[in-house]
C-alpha cells in the first residue's frame, strides 16, 4: 500500500514541478518579449523626435533647392552653409544677401519667376529658421514616459 502512496505522491510532485517550471519559463519569455517591444518603441520614439523639423527649416531647404545652380558655385557654396546646422559667418551672410538681391533684380529673363521669388523670400526665411533653431536649443527635450496597460484578449477574460 505504501508503494501506491509513493507512486501517487511522486506523480503529483512531478506534475506540480512540471507545471511550475512551464509557468516560470513562460513568464521569462513574456518578460523578454515585453522588454524587446518596449526597446523597439523607444527606438521608434527617438526616430520620430529626430525627424521633426521646424517648418521654417523645411521651407528654407525648398528655397535653397530652387536657387542652387551649377553655374553659380559661390552662391551654391554659401547656400550649402545654411544648414542645418547654420555655418555662415557674418561676412558670408552679407555676401549671400547681396547675391540674392542681385539674382532677384539683375538676372532679367535668365531666371524664372519662381527663382526670383525664392531669392526675395529666402533672407526672411533664413532669419526665421535661425530663430527657431535658437529656441529649440534653449528648450529641454520633452521627457518620454511609457505606461504598460493590460488588455484582455477574449471576452471571457474581461468579465
Amino acid at each position: 500500500m505504501s508503494n501506491v502512496y509513493l507512486t501517487v505522491g511522486l506523480a503529483i510532485f512531478t506534475a506540480l514541478f512540471g507545471f511550475l517550471s512551464a509557468a516560470f519559463w513562460w513568464q521569462v519569455s513574456e518578460r523578454r518579449r515585453l522588454v524587446a517591444r518596449v526597446s523597439e518603441l523607444e527606438v521608434k520614439v527617438g526616430l520620430v523626435t529626430q525627424a521633426v523639423v521646424p517648418i521654417s527649416t523645411a521651407f528654407q531647404a525648398v528655397l535653397i533647392k530652387t536657387l542652387t545652380h551649377f553655374h553659380t558655385p559661390v552662391v551654391d557654396a554659401l547656400l550649402a552653409k545654411l544648414g542645418p546646422p547654420y555655418a555662415l559667418t557674418d561676412e558670408e551672410a552679407e555676401q549671400l544677401r547681396l547675391a540674392l538681391l542681385d539674382r532677384e533684380r539683375d538676372m532679367g529673363d535668365r531666371i524664372t519667376d519662381e527663382e526670383r521669388d525664392a531669392a526675395h523670400i529666402l533672407p526672411a526665411v533664413i532669419k526665421r529658421a535661425k530663430a527657431d533653431a535658437a529656441r529649440a536649443m534653449m528648450q529641454p527635450p520633452l521627457p518620454v514616459a511609457f505606461r504598460l496597460v493590460a488588455i484582455p484578449i477574449s471576452a471571457e477574460e474581461g468579465k
